[in-house]
């Protein structure tokens, strides 16, 4: 079981990308990972899931932990480790070397009480613990590593009224190290369809005293299933990255480039121009010339 004091937040990054870190880290079968969230009380303090960050870092804690955990195991069967899990039967078994044995003859008393061997594993980024004196002098470095991607849109332009309509998408998405491809398939669509209502629909509008004033879903608008096109999705292996396995963060990545794409877009469709967000019926006429 992996105990982690965040949460998932809906996109799956800890529940299925942790577990197939997990999986590739042990070497033991899906069914037999369960990842535990928000377990405050027991998992070490995590700054958060933010910033594509969950599968990348705490991906890397996993790593470190089944690593000791593979070493703890090969030094109690007096053999040179790693060592290695498997599942016969109902049962996980422990190889190091020539020797093997099932893992609940190697755990203490009190780990066969508790039911578990508990191993804390740990991971910062290129800078370490965060520290106000890196932050102060500027070589705090806040990122781990660069993603790149190609998204093209395809979209349809009203003349009359400006409006678009965006018929479909392609994304194609580095992403280091492919660890769950459903998972990540799933991230980049919703990064899209975010990314087209940044581009066309979502507005913060406020009032000269600083009120907002759109704050519910009828007028801050968020793209509705109905209107997210197909969205075909590609991914790009081999640039490495910092996480588990080479792996890089999906979560915002996905989300940069549609507005840009949109853009370009409408630009080659009818040879509007704009340069604000969200490109807005009324924004487009005006680029048009139409108002």
């Amino acid at each position: 079981m992996i105990q982690i004091g965040e949460r998932e937040i809906g996109s799956g990054s800890v529940i299925a990308g942790l577990a197939a870190v997990a999986v590739r880290a042990l070497g033991l079968p899906r069914e037999r990972i369960r990842v535990e969230y928000q377990s405050t009380a027991e998992a070490p303090f995590d700054s958060g899931v933010f910033g594509s960050r969950t599968v990348a870092v705490l991906g890397r804690a996993i790593e470190a932990a089944a690593a000791e955990a593979r070493a703890t195991l090969a030094e109690r069967l007096g053999a040179p480790g790693p060592a290695i899990l498997s599942v016969e039967g109902n049962r996980i078994q422990v190889r190091a070397g020539d020797v093997r044995r099932p893992l609940i003859d190697l755990l203490t008393p009190d780990e066969r009480g508790a039911g578990a061997l508990v191993v804390v594993g740990k991971h910062y980024g290129r800078s370490g613990a965060i520290d106000e004196r890196l932050v102060r002098d500027g070589t705090f470095h806040g990122y781990t590593d660069f993603t790149g991607a190609v998204h093209v849109a395809e979209v349809a332009v009203d003349r009359a009224t400006g409006g678009i309509r965006v018929v479909r998408c392609a994304a194609f998405q580095d992403v280091g190290t492919l660890l769950d491809p459903s998972a990540a398939r799933a991230q980049v669509e919703g990064g899209v369809a975010m990314g087209l209502g940044t581009a066309l629909t979502e507005e913060a509008i406020w009032s000269e005293d600083g009120r907002l004033l759109n704050p519910g879903l009828l007028d801050y608008r968020i793209p509705t299933l109905g209107e997210v096109p197909p969205i075909e999705v590609e991914f790009v292996e081999g640039f490495l990255g910092a996480g588990p396995y080479g792996a890089k963060g999906l979560g915002e990545p996905p989300i940069v480039p549609v507005p840009a794409a949109v853009a370009i877009a409408l630009r080659e469709a009818c040879g509007a121009h704009t340069t604000e967000l969200p490109m807005t019926a009324e924004r487009t006429a005006r680029a048009l010339k139409l108002l």
